[in-house]
Order: structure tokens, then sequence, then C-alpha cells
């Protein structure tokens, strides 16, 4: 079993009616994440930024974190679940 820290960095991104990406990168040396958000989304991570649909990713539930691996230069695209805007946190975990 891995296990991780928490590092300095966490983004924030608000996710619509329609995918938003993160501007920020998962940054070098980072290989798992804590993500939580504030009403249900859906979430695609990806090398190249690609939209997330209803129909790809994953569902992840509101308030519950939720620990995925990543590799450094990814980015997470998220949509709205329901009929609420949801605010998503990504905290960048170290071993």
């Amino acid at each position: 079993m891995d296990l991780y820290r928490l590092k300095d960095n966490t983004y924030t991104f608000t996710a619509l009616a329609t995918s938003v990406v993160s501007s920020d990168a998962i940054s070098s040396e980072c290989w798992a994440i804590m993500l939580n958000a504030t009403e249900p989304v859906f979430i695609k991570i990806t090398p190249h930024g690609e939209d997330a649909t209803t129909g790809s990713g994953g569902y992840f539930i509101k308030d519950w974190p939720h620990y995925l691996r990543v590799s450094p230069g990814d980015r997470i695209a998220g949509i709205r679940a329901g009929g609420t805007n949801s605010v998503v946190y990504v905290t960048e975990l170290t071993k």
C-alpha cells in the first residue's frame, strides 16, 4: 500500500453545465491526488485536458474525498452531474 502526504499545491475550479478544464496541470513529481467536490460531478483526467462528458471519466459524489493516481502534467476536466454547479478541489499528494 502506498502512503501519501499532502503537498502544498491545491487547485480549484467550478464544474458547470459544459466541461471545464482546470487551468493548472499536475506538477512534476506528483503521482496521486485527493479530489473533493461540493456537488456531484463527472471528472476526466488526461494528459491533454480533454473535455469531460457525462459518459466519460468517472462519477464522483459530493463531500467525499477521492484518491486517484495521476501523472505529472495531467489536466483535470469536470462537468456537473446535476442541476447545480460544483466547486472541485484538487490537492496534490506526495510520498
